[in-house]
C-alpha cells in the first residue's frame, strides 16, 4: 500500500511538473534552455529509477547449492541416498527457505513428501516444512510438522528445540522447558537447545540457572552470539563489569549488533543506579529476617529427604508419607517467634501433586507438619530411594545462615504497597526492581518466592507467616530438588499459631514455571 501511494504522489509530481513547463513556454513564452531541460530531466529519471528499484527490490545473489549442502549438512546426513535428484530438491527447499520464500519452498517439499521412501526422508522434509510454517506464523501447522517429525524420531534434538521456541511465543514455557530438557537429554552436544532453555529461565528471574546453560552453549558453540549476549545482560546485572565487557566482545567479534548491544547495556547500567536507590529504600521499609538454608551440610541432624527414626505419617489412601524435611532448631540461629529447641518436621505424600490437594491447600490430608520440643528422641538417617512422584533425589544435610530481605513484589499486596509509597516508575526499572527482590532459595521465615501467584490473594489472609520454602537445586546438571519445572515449595501458618507452637492448621503450596 505505502508503495502505491508513493508512486501516485511521484506521478502526481512528473505530471505537474511537465504541465507548468508547457504552461510556461506556451503561454508565457518562456522557453527553457538546454541545461534547464537536462536538469530537470535528470531529477526526473533518478526519481523513476528510485521508484523503479523499489517496486523490483535489490535483487538477492544466490548463493550455491554447495552452500546449503555443506551448511545443513547434519540435517541432510543419510536422506534420499538413493534418490539424487529429490536429495536436490530439498536442498533447493532449504535456499527457498533462506531466502525466505517459504511459501515457495513448501509447494515443493509437500510434493517430495510423495516421494520420501524411507523413514529418514520423511523425517528431513517434515522439518523443512516446520520451519516454513513457523516463519509464516503459523504455529499450528509447525507444531504438526515437528510432531511428525517427533512420532518418526522421538530423540531429535534440533526438532525438540525448535518446538520449545514455539511454546515460547505461545507463552506456554512449561511445554517449553520440557521440549528443551528432552532436547538436551537427546543430544548433550546440542548448544542451541541449552541456549534456548537458559533464555526461558532467565525471563524467569532464574539468572544463576540460566548463567550455567548459556556458559554451556558456548562450550559446545564458542561463536554462538546469543548466549555470549545474555551472559553480558546478566554479568552487567550483577555488576560484573569485566565479565560483561568479555561476553560484549566475544558476541560482536561474531557479528553480534554492537550498537544495540551497548545501548542495552548502557540501559542496564543507568536502571541499575535507579534500581539501587528504590531498593535501598523499599529494605528499609520492609526487611525482614529470614535463615537462609543451604544444601549439602557435612554435619547436623537437619536433613532435606531422608528418614527420622519415627513412624511415618499415613496420607489418605494408607501409604506411609515421606520425609520431605526436618528442621532441628537447636541447629539454626534464633529467629523471632519461631523456637529455639525443637524438631518440625514436614512430610508429604507420594503422588503426582506431591501431597498437595490444590482445593483444600490448608487440609493436611497427603501432608503433614508435626512438631516435638525434645530433639533427644529423634535422629536423621539417609534415604536414598528414587520416585517421580517426589521432589527430593537423595538425602541431604543442611546448613543455615541469616540473611536480611526486602519484600519481593510477588507477595500479595506489595506492588500497591510501592506505588503507594514511591509513584508509578517505568516498566524497565520496575522490571528491574522485580527481579532484584526475588529471593529464590530455601528458607525457614521471610519472604516467600513464587513462579506463578501468591496463593493467599483471595483466601487464606490469615496464612501471614512463612514457615518453611524449599526450592528446587540443580548441581553439576544433577538434579537434587525438583517440584515440576524448576518449581517452589512454601508452608505458611499464622503468627498466632506459631507462637502457640500450633502446626496443625498450616497452608501448602507449590508451583512451577
Amino acid at each position: 500500500m505505502r508503495k502505491i501511494i508513493v508512486l501516485v504522489v511521484w506521478l502526481g509530481l512528473v505530471i505537474s511538473v511537465i504541465s507548468y513547463m508547457i504552461y510556461d513556454a506556451v503561454i508565457n513564452n518562456n522557453i527553457p534552455d538546454g541545461a534547464t531541460i537536462i536538469k530537470a530531466a535528470s531529477s526526473l529519471a533518478v526519481g523513476t529509477l528510485g521508484i523503479f528499484k523499489m517496486f523490483k527490490g535489490h535483487r538477492q545473489v544466490r548463493r550455491p547449492l554447495n552452500y546449503y549442502k555443506k551448511f545443513y549438512s547434519e540435517q541432510l546426513k543419510g536422506v534420499f541416498i538413493d534418490d539424487k535428484k529429490s536429495f536436490d530438491q530439498l536442498v533447493e527447499c532449504y535456499r527457498l527457505y533462506d531466502e525466505d520464500r517459504m511459501k515457495d519452498s513448501l509447494k515443493k517439499l509437500i510434493k517430495l513428501k510423495d516421494k520420501c521412501s524411507r523413514v529418514r526422508d520423511k523425517e528431513a522434509v517434515s522439518l523443512v516444512m516446520a520451519l516454513c510454517y513457523d516463519d509464516l506464523e503459523m504455529p499450528g501447522k509447525a507444531i504438526d510438522e515437528y510432531n511428525n517429525v517427533l512420532r518418526l524420531n522421538p530423540s531429535h534434538s534440533t526438532a525438540l528445540s525448535n518446538l520449545g521456541l514455539i511454546y515460547v511465543k505461545m507463552d506456554d514455557y512449561r511445554k517449553a522447558i520440557d521440549c528443551y530438557k528432552a532436547a538436551i537429554e537427546a543430544d548433550p552436544s546440542n548448544p542451541m537447545a541449552y541456549n534456548n532453555l537458559g533464555a526461558v529461565l532467565f525471563k524467569a528471574g532464574a539468572r544463576d540457572e540460566a548463567e550455567g546453560l548459556f556458559l554451556k552453549a558456548l562450550d559446545l558453540k564458542p561463536d554462538l552470539r546469543n548466549s555470549a549476549d545474555y551472559l553480558a545482560f546478566i554479568y552487567a546485572m550483577k555488576r560484573d563489569i569485566v565479565r560483561s565487557r568479555e561476553y560484549y566482545n566475544r558476541s560482536i567479534s561474531n557479528g553480534g549488533d554492537a550498537k544495540w548491544l551497548k545501548k542495552s547495556l548502557q540501559e542496564i547500567s543507568g536502571d541499575l543506579s535507579v534500581v539501587d536507590e528504590l531498593a535501598r529504600r523499599w529494605q528499609v521499609m520492609t526487611e525482614l529476617e529470614s535463615i537462609k538454608i543451604k544444601i549439602g551440610a557435612k554435619s547436623g541432624k537437619s536433613v532435606v529427604g531422608g528418614k527420622l527414626n519415627e513412624r511415618a505419617p499415613i496420607d489418605e489412601r494408607g501409604n506411609p508419607m515421606r520425609l520431605l524435611a526436618a528442621i532441628f532448631f537447636s541447629e539454626m540461629p534464633p529467629l523471632k517467634d519461631f523456637p529455639s529447641k525443637g524438631v518440625l518436621r514436614f512430610y508429604i505424600a507420594e503422588n503426582e501433586n506431591y501431597g498437595l490437594d490444590f482445593h483444600e491447600q490448608n487440609k493436611q490430608k497427603n501432608f503433614r507438619v508435626l512438631y516435638d520440643e525434645d530433639e533427644s528422641v529423634f535422629e536423621s538417617s539417609p534415604f536414598n530411594v528414587a520416585s517421580e512422584v517426589f521432589p527430593v533425589k537423595g538425602s541431604f544435610r543442611i546448613s543455615f545462615n541469616r540473611v536480611k530481605e526486602a519484600m519481593p513484589f510477588s507477595v500479595d499486596g506489595a506492588q500497591d504497597l510501592f506505588e503507594e509509597k514511591f509513584g508509578e516508575v517505568e516498566d524497565g526499572i520496575f522490571d528491574s526492581l522485580y527481579d532484584s527482590l526475588i529471593v529464590p532459595y530455601s528458607k525457614v521465615g521471610g519472604y516467600p518466592y513464587f513462579t506463578q501467584f501468591d496463593p493467599r490473594e483471595n483466601k487464606f489472609k490469615e496464612y501471614d507467616t512463612l514457615l518453611f520454602q524449599l526450592n528446587s537445586a540443580v548441581s553439576n546438571e544433577r538434579e537434587l530438588i525438583m517440584f515440576g519445572d524448576c518449581g517452589v515449595c512454601n508452608f505458611f501458618i499464622s503468627k498466632e499459631n506459631l507462637r502457640r507452637r500450633d502446626f496443625s492448621n498450616v497452608l501448602y503450596n507449590w508451583d512451577c514455571c
